[in-house]
């Protein structure tokens, strides 16, 4: 069965797009609190997570080596919501527009980003939910 790593995927097709550079303000994992010290974590910033579970379910066909699907999270926070919900929108968007290498599909769930909340530091959240077939 082939595997596929739909994470980095997705966090090499916003950077390619120019929403964010890995290791700086755009990151593979969970959404991580603020930190102005070593290791540094932006109060700008983007992170692309997998979901927890087993195996991403079959798709077409019931052939396990056929289609994949795996579920992606991304999430955005920003220190002005305005700029935050057009930075949320343009990943959305880029996501949407399928051009996903190697996947034959990703699908969004929603029309646009969902907005989670205003943190504890005054940061604005967003999450975009997808599923990626390959």
């Amino acid at each position: 069965m082939a595997t596929f790593d739909v994470v980095t995927d997705v966090a090499t097709k916003i950077q390619t797009d120019g929403h964010g550079t890995l290791g700086t303000d755009l990151f593979k994992g969970p959404l991580r609190a603020e930190r102005a010290t070593a290791p540094l974590v932006p109060r700008i910033a983007i992170f692309v997570s997998g979901a927890a579970g087993g195996l991403p379910p079959v798709g077409i066909g019931g052939d396990p080596n056929r289609y994949r699907s795996a579920p992606v999270l991304v999430k955005i926070r920003h220190a002005v919501q305005a700029t935050g919900r057009a930075l949320a929108m343009a990943i959305y968007n880029s996501l949407a527009d399928g051009t996903l290498s190697g996947y034959i599909n990703v699908d969004l769930d929603g029309s646009s980003p969902r907005f989670l909340r205003q943190d504890e530091n005054g940061a604005y959240e967003w999450s975009i939910n997808a599923t990626a077939t390959r």
